[in-house]
């Protein structure tokens, strides 16, 4: 029997028929992948909702899932959002039926993002069953070349920062209706947010107090 996943990065992919270089966006897809694959511990799934499959001919693997988006493709500008929102629901009902009765740990990422190789180690071994944020990171401007370090406030800038545990009943059901289920994920990740500015509560984030170098790089 398999065992309950623990812990997820999940990453909504943009559709090909909207994307301004999809053999550059695959890239940085390849690149995300290997480095969560440079993890110091490998008990993770990485699942991944797009609309058409990537080419990922050379790394593939067990640990990765590939969840086909059965509804039509965003073309709106302004909707963008919620394609992404939708992935995201898609990948949240995927999950609902392969964690413990418990929960797990949820890393939104986007496809051109690097994570620090202990954070899973870390998350999983402090076990704080509310939530995490990166407070510091780099972010490489890869037409420039440069790469400028946040020591504060990275969170900020970059969307995909923090980590969320979700029990197994705040993950979207199959069955739920659209509206629904989208509200359900999108408010419960906002109410993490909200958590961390807020004083006196009783779960606050937490920022991985062991890592020596930033958590997230963002390209």
């Amino acid at each position: 029997m398999q065992e309950p996943i623990r812990f997820t990065f999940a990453i909504s992919f943009i559709p090909r028929d909207v994307c301004s270089n999809w053999e550059t966006a695959q890239a940085n897809l390849r690149r995300t992948i290997r480095s969560i694959r440079g993890m110091s511990r490998s008990d993770y799934r990485i699942v991944i909702a797009c609309h058409e499959l990537p080419d990922l001919t050379d790394i593939h693997g067990s640990d990765l899932e590939l969840l086909q988006a059965p509804f039509a493709i965003e073309t709106d500008l302004m909707r963008r959002g919620a394609d992404k929102i939708r992935k995201r629901r898609l990948i949240g009902s995927w999950l609902r039926e392969r964690v413990g009765e418990e929960g797990a740990y949820v890393m939104f990422l986007d496809a051109d993002d690097l994570v620090h190789r202990r954070l899973v180690e870390h998350v999983l071994h402090d076990d704080n069953r509310h939530s995490y944020i990166a407070e510091a990171g780099y972010i490489f401007d890869s037409t420039t070349k440069l790469l400028e370090k946040r020591v504060a406030r990275f969170y900020a800038t970059c969307g995909s920062c923090f980590v969320c545990w979700f029990r197994k009943e705040d993950l979207p059901s199959p069955s739920t209706t659209r509206t629904a289920s989208i509200l359900n994920l999108t408010c419960i990740v906002s109410l993490r947010i909200w958590r961390h500015s807020s004083a006196g509560l009783r779960k606050p984030f937490r920022s991985p107090p062991s890592f020596t170098s930033p958590t997230m790089a963002k390209a």
